[in-house]
Formats: C-alpha cells, structure tokens, sequence
C-alpha cells in the first residue's frame, strides 16, 4: 500500500531534521508514539495522532538551531521566534494539503487547557481534540528527556507534573487516559 501525503512528510521531515538536531527527531518519534497509544484510549486513529506527533515540530526548521539549543535563558524577540514554530510548522501542512485535524493539531499543541498557552489562547473544548493529546505527550517526552539548559526528569517526576497540570495545561480527561498508559508503553 503507498504511503499517504502524511506518512511522506513525516518520513521526510524527521529525516531532514535528524540532519539538523537529532535530539528534536528522536522527541516528535517519541511524540508520535506516545499520541498513537492516547489516542487508542479514546478511539481515535491511532495512525493519524502518530503523524500529528511526528509532525507537531514541523515548524522549529524555522527557528535558527542555536536558539533551540542554548543553555541560557531567551531574549523576549528569540522567543517570539521559538514560540511562532506552531503556525509556521501549521502553514506548511496547510499549504501541502495535509488532513485538516493534523493541521489543527499542530498549530495548538501549545494553547493550554486554561486558555493561557499559544498561539490563539484557546481554553478548554476550543483545543482541537488531537491537539490535546499532542499536548500531553508532548509535554511528558519533553520533561523526560534531557535538554541543553536541564537534565531529563524521570519517568514520576513527568507524571506528577502532568497530574498537578490537569485543568490548568493539560486537559483533565486526556490526563486521566494518559497516567493509564503506565506500564502500557514504558511511562515508569
């Protein structure tokens, strides 16, 4: 069977970013890996939440690599930058003819459960509901895996950051599915 639209943007993007910042690569296959079994949870196509987690970072090619990589903290102009990678990872999918919830997915995977994330400061239902689970993994890969400026946090120390974020980050359902994933997919 060939592959669709999806998969080879996929394949192509994390094989153009590998080239440019593995560790980026390894977190949106993780990503990926973590939104395919949430989203079995709730009976959504596992496939299409893999892509969107493959996907969901699309738009840091934008962003020049030593930003993402520096240890110290950001001027407010280099974070506009880093926090623009949503839409502009979005405009590429849109303009490629990407399935439309994948597109959503990536643009809001930022926009917090509270309405304080970005970059549309959607709350609650508003967030696109791929874009919810994005959220979650998202967030757990990154708090588990080591960054230039941190040391990873274990696999407990992530989970109770994402329990405290319920109702504030996270969404509170996709939460709940999320820490019965334990054991299912290596989360400690």
């Amino acid at each position: 069977m060939a592959a669709s639209l999806e998969e080879r943007l996929a394949g192509a993007f994390l094989d153009l970013l590998c080239r440019r910042d593995p560790l980026t690569a390894a977190h949106c296959r993780e990503v990926g890996e973590l939104c395919a079994a949430l989203a079995a949870q709730f009976g959504f196509p596992p496939g299409k939440a893999r892509l969107a987690g493959y996907l969901h970072d699309l738009g840091k090619l934008g962003v020049p690599a030593e930003l993402l990589l520096r240890p110290g903290k950001l001027e407010p102009v280099e974070f506009a930058l880093v926090k623009a990678h949503p839409v502009v990872g979005a405009e590429i999918l849109s303009a490629a003819g990407v399935d439309g919830e994948i597109v959503d997915a990536v643009k809001h995977h930022h926009e917090n459960h509270d309405g304080t994330g970005y970059p549309d400061g959607l709350g609650g239902g508003e967030i696109p509901f791929l874009a919810r689970i994005v959220r979650v993994a998202d967030a757990f890969d990154a708090m588990t895996s080591p960054r230039p400026y941190r040391g990873a946090f274990s696999a407990e120390e992530a989970l109770e950051e994402i329990r405290k974020g319920a109702g504030r980050q996270f969404d509170p359902e996709v939460v709940s599915a999320f820490l019965m994933l334990r054991g299912v997919v290596g989360l400690a």
